[in-house]
């Protein structure tokens, strides 16, 4: 049909045709927010200010750690003699220890189980929780010496993170604050690597659906938290002004404001065509790479 009849994109004001365009991006930016809603509500928001806090409590243990009795879900209290309550402190007590035995004092969770949670006003109607072991809890001392690996001293502990969680009207501020500090961080990570400062990391279809089956496995907290910076993700790729996407349609929408004419139809389909085909290529080119990736044994 012709595009300017009645009712149809071409033949709406050019603001509401950039509300048209907005409304894909602005739906993922509201449905990361109802996601964040629930997690805060539930006290079990494992991102907050773009970061996560790793416990003293493995949720994984392997390697070195494994082979000292170290079990998932005990809460390691002190290391040497000097108390650790975060995952940050492990490490650098791991990195203190400068290879030689270590003496951690750990509490054993009986039925194999995460310790109760102990929470923290931090004020702005958030809270912090943490694991904390209780006083009935046997407590052991375990020696570990830390392998020596390319990567540095490891135990090979995987850490618990520590949840986040708010209340009253507060939610919806934290709620829709968090998607919005998920869009800065991502967008640094671009600036950085268009700069050469760091190298952009692209995932394909295939290691997005590994990765979401892995969540899945883990946890609902992880596979929501995880389905809200997917769905950021898709409305900053969208934003980008490159034609096919809507970002492009917006410049398209800039030009004519700005022109006061359309830019030729003709010429922004041929635009939005070799768009979408430079990126069926990539998508292409990067889920080749996965795929045979798997095939040969890797990652």
């Amino acid at each position: 049909g012709d595009d300017h009849e009645p009712g149809s994109y071409l033949s709406k004001p050019l603001w509401q045709r950039g509300l048209m365009v907005l409304a894909g991006p602005g739906f993922n930016f509201a449905f990361a927010a109802l996601v964040y809603i629930y997690l805060l509500a539930s006290s079990n928001a494992l991102l907050f200010e773009g970061g996560a806090r790793g416990t003293n409590v493995p949720r994984k243990v392997s390697g070195a750690a494994a082979a000292a009795g170290l079990r998932p879900f005990d809460v390691i209290e002190s290391v040497d003699g000097v108390e650790v309550h975060f995952f940050g402190q492990l490490k650098q007590a791991v990195s203190k220890s400068a290879g030689a035995p270590m003496k951690l004092s750990v509490a054993r969770s009986p039925d194999g189980e995460r310790p109760p949670w102990a929470r923290k006003d931090m004020g702005q109607g958030l809270t912090f929780l943490y694991p904390q072991a209780p006083d009935s809890w046997a407590r052991e001392i375990l020696e570990i010496t830390a392998t020596r690996t390319e990567r540095g001293l490891e135990l090979g502990v995987v850490p618990d993170l520590a949840r986040y969680g708010a209340s009253g009207p507060m939610i919806v501020y934290h709620a829709t604050a968090e998607p919005l500090r998920a869009c800065g961080l991502i967008l640094h990570k671009l600036n950085e690597a268009l700069w050469g400062r760091e190298e952009l990391q692209v995932a394909s279809v295939v290691k997005i659906t590994e990765v979401t089956a892995d969540s899945v496995k883990v946890g609902s907290d992880w596979f929501l938290t995880l389905l809200a910076l997917l769905s950021v993700n898709l409305a900053l790729l969208n934003l980008l002004p490159l034609p096919a996407l809507d970002g492009g349609r917006l410049i398209f929408v800039g030009v004519e404001a700005i022109a006061r004419r359309p830019v030729p139809r003709r010429v922004e389909n041929l635009i939005h065509a070799f768009g979408m085909l430079v990126l069926l290529g990539l998508i292409a080119v990067v889920m080749a790479k996965e795929i045979l990736e798997k095939f040969q044994g890797g990652s």
